[in-house]
This record gives structure tokens, C-alpha cells and sequence, in this order.
């Protein structure tokens, strides 16, 4: 159609009453997805999954049920995959016996237990699995251990390997001066001997140790038993973890300080000093306690309190004057005292 001006010009020719308002949707940064999205989310997390699945269903049909492990390579930036076969096959062993004279131990491992053997020389086994590196020498009288990755990151293992994963240290039964063990994935064995300080701290794994006589025994596991003997002439006694039991006997001990976030506290205490004992979900039960002697400061919010058999107030305070003190506390479970 064309203009006055003799332009043509195009246009749409609207009535009124035709004319209705365009509808525009409104959009926000805080709007909920719309079921829609929110199945296509889910249908992408689910088809990785199944992916993930099927890769491992075949990875197991080529060992032939054998398992294995994947690992990431940090330096060359990929991924490689081991069978069990490979991996015992491929398993770091070192053996050194008649070594010379250490008097104290640092040991820290990312993958293997930590257990001291008393023998008639010193010595050292070990054993760990590729993609590990173990450095060990004998400095100022230290045996030094040091086991950490070697730039490869195990990211799934589905098998269970036939061959343990150890640190053995062995020496003549005399006295070590002090021990410190640090283990990321493993458990602690050390047996009844005499120290100067026992430290030995474990993310994952548990811990059975004793020792005759001691200054100072500090013993700390996140996820994990406990086992403890401290007899003769032990010292100051510091045991605590996250999540797991306590089960301890220190017999004529300075100070005995025990603690669990969640999990039983069972102890034989007698003769010692100053004890402490705490837990925030689980049950304090404590043995050889001279009740006529022992002043004594136990709560528990959700609980009840026993003491030789007698049930005792949800706080009960006892100051007697005697040799020995007790302070225990559950946020929730009962504290059982018995003589």
C-alpha cells in the first residue's frame, strides 16, 4: 500500500477489538526450575551413573571377578588401571635386619599398619602397594619412616588384597626413648614396653598399645578403637577419638584423661590419681575406682548415674577430701562407677 508521498508502506491492520496485550514470561534468578529442568537434571545424573555402572560391570567381566584398582597419575594428568594380580605383583618390599642402634621411632604412613615387634636386633619390614614412596634412615638414634604417594591417587579400589600393607619395626626388648606413629589408613599394634612418650595419632584405624612405663602417653584415633594397657609406673595418659570405643586399663597413673565423641568408654583405673573421662554419645563404665577415697563430679544430661550398684542424681558431686579425684560427664548415656 502506498502513501501520500507515493511510498509504500507495509502494516497490519488491527482492529481494536482484535488487539490483545503480548504475553512476555517473567524471569528471576531466584525462580524455581520448572519440572521439566528438573527431569532433565535428573536424567542426565542418572545416565552418568548407569555409565559409571556399566564401566565397572565391564572392567569386571575383563578381570574375570579378580578386581583391581584405578589410579590418577598427577604428573602425566591420566588415568590407569591395575588388577589385583598386578597390584601384589607390583607391591614395594624392603627388608633390612641387624640394623644399627635406634632408641626412638618417627613413623608415618598413608597406607599400611605400624606394629613394633620385640626381637634380639633391630630391623625394619615393609610393604606397600605402587604408587607409594618409602623413605626411611637412622638419624641422631631416630629410626625415621616416612611412606606418602608418589604423585598417583588411588581413586577406587574394589578389591581386597591377600598381601597387607605393614611398617615393622623391630628391637631389642629395652627401653625406647620417645615413639611418635602418625597413620592416615591403617592400624597401630605396640606392645609392652618401656618409653619415654608414646604419640600415636590415626585417622582411620585402630589402636591396641601398652606400655610399662611411660611420662607420657598421648594416643588420638578420629575413626577407630582403642586399646590401651599402661601399668607399673605409667605417667600422664591423654586417649581420645571421634567416633569408636575406649577401652582402656592404666593401673597407678599421674593423670588419665579419656574422651570419645560417640562411642563407650570402659576402663580399669585403679590407683590413679586424676582422672577425667568424657563422652558426648555413649556409656562411661569405670572400674577399680576406691569410691571412700575418691572425690568425685559426675552428670549426664540424658542418662542415669549407678555407683557400686546404688543409683545416684543425674549430677551428683561428692568432695571427700580423699587421695583420688574423678570428673566424668556423658552428654548421653549412663556412668556406671564400680569398686
Amino acid at each position: 500500500m502506498s502513501n501520500d508521498n507515493g511510498k509504500r508502506e507495509d502494516y497490519i491492520d488491527l482492529r481494536e477489538d482484535d488487539y490483545k496485550e503480548p504475553a512476555f514470561e517473567e524471569s528471576s534468578a531466584t525462580e524455581p526450575l520448572k519440572p521439566r529442568r528438573l527431569k532433565r537434571r535428573w536424567g542426565k545424573l542418572g545416565a552418568l551413573l548407569i555409565t559409571a555402572g556399566l564401566i565397572f560391570m565391564a572392567a569386571g567381566w575383563v578381570l574375570g571377578a579378580r578386581g583391581g584398582s584405578i589410579w590418577f597419575d598427577r604428573n602425566r594428568g591420566r588415568f590407569s588401571f591395575s588388577t589385583g594380580e598386578e597390584a601384589a605383583r607390583n607391591d614395594i618390599n624392603i627388608t633390612q635386619r641387624n640394623m644399627e642402634t635406634f632408641t626412638s621411632a618417627e613413623i608415618s604412613s598413608s597406607v599400611a599398619d605400624v606394629e613394633f615387634i620385640p626381637s634380639n636386633d633391630y630391623g625394619l619390614e615393609i610393604r606397600v602397594p605402587e604408587g607409594t614412596k618409602p623413605e626411611w634412615k637412622i638419624e641422631n638414634g631416630t629410626l625415621k619412616v616416612e611412606i606418602n604417594s608418589n604423585n598417583k591417587i588411588n581413586l577406587f579400589g574394589f578389591y581386597i588384597s591377600t598381601a597387607d600393607y605393614f611398617v615393622k619395626v623391630y628391637y631389642p626388648k629395652n627401653k625406647l626413648g620417645n615413639v611418635e606413629i602418625d597413620v592416615l589408613s591403617g592400624d597401630v599394634f605396640f606392645p609392652e614396653a618401656e618409653v619415654g612418650r608414646l604419640a600415636v595419632k590415626v585417622a582411620a584405624g585402630d589402636v591396641k598399645a601398652g606400655a610399662i612405663r611411660y611420662s607420657i602417653a598421648q594416643i588420638e584415633a578420629n575413626a577407630g578403637d582403642i586399646e590401651f594397657d599402661g601399668f607399673g609406673e605409667p605417667g600422664e595418659t591423654e586417649i581420645s577419638v571421634s567416633a569408636g570405643t575406649i577401652t582402656a586399663s592404666v593401673k597407678d597413673g599421674k593423670k588419665v584423661n579419656l574422651k570419645t565423641d560417640a562411642g563407650d568408654i570402659i576402663a580399669d583405673l585403679e590407683g590413679c590419681e586424676s582422672v577425667e573421662v568424657k563422652t558426648s554419645s555413649g556409656e562411661i563404665t569405670l572400674n577399680g575406682i576406691d569410691t571412700n577415697n575418691t572425690s568425685m563430679e559426675l552428670k549426664t544430661n540424658l542418662g542415669s548415674i549407678r555407683i557400686d550398684g546404688e543409683n545416684a542424681d543425674d549430677e551428683y558431686i561428692l568432695k571427700n577430701g580423699g587421695k583420688y579425684t574423678l570428673n566424668a560427664k556423658a552428654s548421653s548415656g549412663d556412668i556406671i562407677i564400680n569398686e
